[in-house]
């Protein structure tokens, strides 16, 4: 009896938790970030890779999407999407984009970037500090 509630028990505490971190835990995270002006794309596991990929495979575009969304909300400055767990947040507005490189010391790169740098070198996208 104790066996067979363990068995059906840990299989659904691992989906429960699979759920809970691929799902609840980012979509709330987006969340805090959603505001007026931005446009929101959630796609469990593959993000923004996920959302753009219609706008590949009916216009051979990845970022047909984004430009669609340009499109039809002008006035959103901000595209506001996750890889996996992590919120990503695609500026459109000239502004926002100067002021991001203008105080990048406040803006945290997470361990990830490591794995790209040989791929784009040290531009400024991986510069640090002044």
């Amino acid at each position: 009896m104790m066996i067979a509630l363990l068995i059906l028990l840990i299989p659904t505490l691992l989906i429960a938790l699979f759920f809970l971190n691929s799902v609840a835990i980012p979509f709330a995270k987006l969340k805090l970030y959603h505001k007026k002006g931005m446009t929101f794309f959630f796609s469990p596991l593959k993000g923004y890779l996920e959302t753009f990929k219609p706008g590949y495979k009916e216009k051979g575009d990845y970022f047909a999407t984004f430009k669609d969304a340009s499109r039809l909300n002008p006035e959103d400055s901000v595209l506001l999407s996750n890889i996996g767990r992590n919120p990503i947040l695609l500026l459109r507005d000239p502004n926002l984009l100067k002021e991001f490189y203008r105080k990048h010391a406040y803006y945290n790169k997470d361990g990830s970037i490591e794995y790209y740098k040989p791929l784009f070198g040290l531009g400024l996208l991986y510069a640090e500090g002044d």
